[in-house]
Parts: C-alpha cells; sequence; structure tokens
C-alpha cells in the first residue's frame, strides 16, 4: 500500500556513424514493450545503487566485466530527470508508483564496448535511437516516452556528457504532469525534489506525498462542520403543581350551608303544599 519507489537509469551514447543520440532500452517480459531498464528500490536501498543493480541485472547479464567498465559512469551521479509520482498501468488507489529518472552519458569509447545482453525481467536489449524516431520512442513503457524527450532536448541544448556531476543540479523539468489522485491521509508539499513544471502553465505543481505511517484509502469524506453550541444556564427541575386541598374549617362552612339549603328547601315546600291546601278548600266551599 501507497508509494513503490522505483527507479530507471537512462543510459545513451551518441552513435559514431550516425552522430544520433542512443539510449539503452529493454524489452519487458510481461508486456513485450520496449523501456528504460530500471526496476523497485529494495528497502533500504540507496538510490544510486538501484539505477547501477538494475541496469547490470537487466542490460548487461550481471557480467562483472562489463559491470567494471559500467562503474565509473555510475558513480558520476548522472543528471536528475525526474523525481516523483509516475503514471503506470500498475498504479491503484491504494498503491502507486514513484520514480527516480537519472541520466548517464557514455564517451565514445565507452560506448561503443559495453557488451548488452538481456536478463532477469528483460527479454531483450538494444540501442534505441532517440532522434527523428518518435514511432518508437512514443511506444515506449508508461511514462518512459516523456523522459527520454526531456533527455534529448536537454542533452542537445547544453551538450552535455558524463562529466557533469549530478551536483551541479538537475535539468529544468518540463513535463506534464501526471497526477490523477489524492489518496486520504495525503498532504501536499512544495519542494524542490517534488514538484513538476506544467507545460501549459509553467508553475509548479506540488505532489501529492504520504505522511510516514499513513495508509491510503479511498478519497477522504469530509464531515459537517459542529459549530460549538453557546453555553446555556442549566435549567431547575420541574416543581410539581401545589395541590389545593380543602383546609377544615372550609369544609365546616359548605356543610353548614348546605344545611341551610336543606332547611329553606324544606321550609318553602311546606309553605308550597299549605297554600295549595288552602286554594282547594276555598274552591269546593
Amino acid at each position: 500500500w501507497g508509494p513503490n519507489h522505483a527507479a530507471d537509469p537512462i543510459v545513451t551514447r551518441t552513435n559514431v556513424k550516425t552522430k544520433r543520440l542512443e539510449m539503452v532500452a529493454t524489452q519487458r517480459k510481461d508486456t513485450n514493450e520496449w523501456a528504460i531498464p530500471g526496476g523497485m528500490v529494495d528497502a533500504g536501498e540507496d538510490v544510486s545503487v538501484t539505477l547501477r543493480r538494475e541496469f547490470t541485472e537487466e542490460a548487461l547479464a550481471d557480467n562483472p566485466i562489463a559491470a567494471q567498465q559500467m562503474k565509473a559512469l555510475f558513480a558520476s551521479g548522472g543528471v536528475l530527470i525526474y523525481r516523483g509520482y509516475v503514471d503506470d498501468p500498475r498504479n491503484t488507489d491504494q498503491a502507486w508508483m514513484e520514480t527516480v529518472v537519472k541520466h548517464f552519458h557514455c564517451d565514445d569509447e565507452l560506448g561503443q564496448s559495453v557488451p548488452l545482453q538481456a536478463a532477469d525481467d528483460a527479454k531483450d536489449v538494444r540501442w534505441l535511437c532517440l532522434e527523428d524516431n518518435e514511432h518508437e520512442v512514443s511506444r515506449l513503457y508508461a511514462s518512459h516516452a516523456d523522459f527520454v524527450r526531456e533527455v534529448v532536448r536537454l542533452f542537445r541544448e547544453r551538450d552535455l556528457s558524463h562529466s557533469r556531476k549530478s551536483d551541479a543540479g538537475p535539468y529544468p523539468i518540463v513535463l506534464p504532469t501526471p497526477i490523477k489522485r489524492a489518496p486520504q491521509e495525503a498532504q501536499l508539499v512544495s519542494s524542490p525534489q517534488s514538484t513538476v513544471i506544467s507545460p501549459n502553465s509553467k508553475k509548479a505543481v506540488p505532489q501529492v506525498v504520504l505522511p510516514a505511517g499513513a495508509t491510503p484509502t479511498s478519497p477522504p469524506v469530509v464531515s459537517p462542520l459542529k459549530l460549538p453550541l453557546s453555553p446555556q444556564q442549566p435549567q431547575p427541575p420541574p416543581q410539581p403543581q401545589p395541590q389545593h386541598l380543602e383546609q377544615p374549617q372550609q369544609r365546616s362552612q359548605g356543610k353548614k350551608n348546605s344545611q341551610m339549603v336543606q332547611k329553606l328547601a324544606l321550609v318553602f315546600g311546606t309553605v308550597s303544599v299549605l297554600i295549595i291546601v288552602i286554594v282547594l278548600v276555598s274552591v269546593y266551599r
């Protein structure tokens, strides 16, 4: 998971007959495409060691004599062409390739004498012409064509040779920005070692670099912003409503009133009966 680090050495020579720039290219066994003879950086391994080891394994078949011939060339450090994310068909949302590309140019004697022999992950190896050969250059594996075109342009502009040291500074990089995704926990950094110059904007585009120990996952989901609530005074617990109880005096007064009403009703009833009797007697007389 996360970035998988690789190293890609571009080893070139000037053909003594055609005077054109050529590169050591290997044919991959997995895709049959021609590519830069590079590979993965082993755990704890310095990139400079990876560059030499991968070239020796794939293009020289671990030939000790040939490796000794190339020792001084790789000891020069080469010239940094590119460092960072690379558009690779093996990339996923959880894992992707990051590479370091360096250019090493052989002098005429070394370029004509180094014995090429394919081995390891390489099916074949040859000197590939890089000038006026866009048909083959454009078919190189992954983003290798972009790196190769940059080498050709800068080599011809400055007439660089293997005597130029890497501490003289990298070439000005003008490459397409291949970044397609930004995994979770990724943070943007901008430094001379981790920027790409867009050919359209000519502005530095920061690369996506994961912090140490982070595990890339799907793109992050931003949760809604939770604003702090204003403090509220605690509400007192609800008080029970007082029940209106009748006092003894009230009950006594009510009882007396009820008895008085009953007496009045009895008196009224008695009087009414007497009046009716008197009326009836008077009528029958």
